[in-house]
């Protein structure tokens, strides 16, 4: 057993803290493996590893999952205990869980099926239902929606294009793709989990920090949190004619809610839109979704100047809704033409693009959204990473969401490790066994 670094708070998209420093991405070292889980990621991503399970409350196993080139999956709170996790001092409107980290989906399989039908799960949590791995049959065909972006927040081209390379990939297997148009705005979206995260105020954040060095990663919302209500107020009124509604969000949650009144008018409003948006699913008779995993394609340098808390709109969406997610390589890379195409969006140039649908795509890119400006800084030098998507399906449809993942696995015909070496590489799990 290697126990893996991880940030001294666990609520940062960075992995670092002041005891052992900064983790590197195995896959690029001037590149964060991101967090919170980014030390298991970077063990299992580096080849350290063949499996690994990190915390998941706003994207914390699937992120450095992806950014470092493997699998990561959250399964639906409370089919797996919680119990004793330390990670939850406070109750919050978003609950933990936890999941592994691995190098390919069929070992993702086999691990959640044997946490799934452990008898130990229920005798040391008698809370947790009993709900055994139900094994969807290998012929079964999904009918499958996918969205390229919320709203206002496009994900930048590479993501796009590993998306719909994915999608056609699914089609040529006999899947059913349709597009999912998401019933909500980013800005609306973000509000509520931001809110629900830091329902308590920030207090255990404030509690993992007492007696140690600020490390840079949480020292935004550290300083946020502890400033007089006075200087917040000045702050939301300037972001307020700025229109950077991002940090605004931010800002706006930090303060955590001032009467149990204000909680439970919450709690029922984030409910009211977890049905509306699992209703949207019915309605279309979607088994799972395909979307990006961030609004970034690659992993991020170490501790970026531009915050790109909105980015990971896309992956916390599914702690949100309590709906199993997983990450995986898409078989696609970052290439030049990428950040081309990137480069002409954010100086609002003509898109040059061989395909039109791209160009109408990222007509008015850099308007729409704060967020976009910071993105061509942050992915230059991104060239030859791999690009990663997510699935995600209904709370409880945890089988259906592995099986979506084994298929594009299948269907890309491709290793999703990128340190694989034909004729070579990783071993399954199962030898290990």
């Amino acid at each position: 057993l290697v126990p893996p670094d991880l940030f001294s708070s666990r609520f940062s998209t960075q992995c670092s803290n002041p005891i052992t420093g900064v983790t590197l991405n195995p896959l690029r070292k001037d590149r964060t493996p991101h967090g919170s889980s980014g030390g298991e990621g970077a063990l299992v991503g580096g080849g350290g590893s063949p499996l690994g399970f990190g915390t998941d409350v706003g994207g914390s196993v699937r992120l450095p999952a992806a950014m470092c080139g493997v699998v990561g999956f959250k399964p639906t709170t409370r089919r797996l205990s919680y119990r004793n996790m330390s990670i939850v001092s406070t109750a919050k409107p978003i609950s933990p869980t936890w999941g592994p980290i691995c190098r390919d989906v069929a070992t993702c399989q086999m691990v959640m099926e044997a946490l799934f039908n452990s008898p130990v799960t229920r005798s040391v949590d008698p809370e947790c239902p009993p709900v055994p791995f139900n094994q969807v049959p290998k012929d079964r065909r999904l009918r499958i929606g996918y969205f390229l972006k919320l709203d206002d927040l496009v994900p930048v081209p590479a993501v796009r294009r590993a998306l719909l390379h994915v999608r056609d990939k699914l089609i040529a297997r006999g899947h059913e793709l349709v597009e999912w148009e998401a019933p909500f705005t980013a800005k609306e979206y973000m509000s509520l989990f931001l809110k629900s995260i830091f329902a308590d105020g920030c207090s255990e954040i404030k509690r993992c920090v007492a007696h140690d060095k600020l490390d840079p990663c949480i020292r935004r919302i550290y300083q946020l949190s502890v400033m007089p209500w006075y200087r917040r107020w000045w702050l939301k009124f300037k972001l307020n004619l700025t229109g950077s509604w991002e940090s605004l969000a931010v800002v706006n949650a930090v303060g955590g809610f001032s009467s149990v009144a204000d909680l439970e008018s919450h709690l029922h409003t984030l409910q009211k839109f977890r049905w509306r948006i699992l209703d949207s699913l019915r309605a279309k008779s979607l088994d799972v979704i395909l979307c990006p995993v961030a609004g970034f394609a690659a992993a991020l340098p170490i501790n970026p100047p531009y915050s790109t808390t909105g980015m990971l709109t896309f992956q916390n969406l599914a702690n949100t809704l309590n709906a199993p997610a997983g990450c995986m390589p898409s078989g696609c890379v970052v290439e030049e033409r990428d950040v081309q195409v990137l480069e002409q969006a954010v100086n609002g140039h003509e898109i040059q693009s061989s395909e039109p649908q791209e160009a109408e795509f990222y007509k008015g890119y850099r308007a729409l959204s704060p967020l976009h400006r910071h993105m061509l800084p942050l992915q230059r030098g991104t060239e030859g990473l791999p690009i990663p998507v997510q699935f995600m399906s209904p709370p409880w449809q945890d089988e259906l969401c592995l099986h979506a993942m084994r298929e594009a696995e299948l269907a890309l015909q491709a290793p999703t490790s990128p340190l694989h070496v034909p004729g070579g590489g990783f071993a399954p799990l199962k030898s290990f066994l």
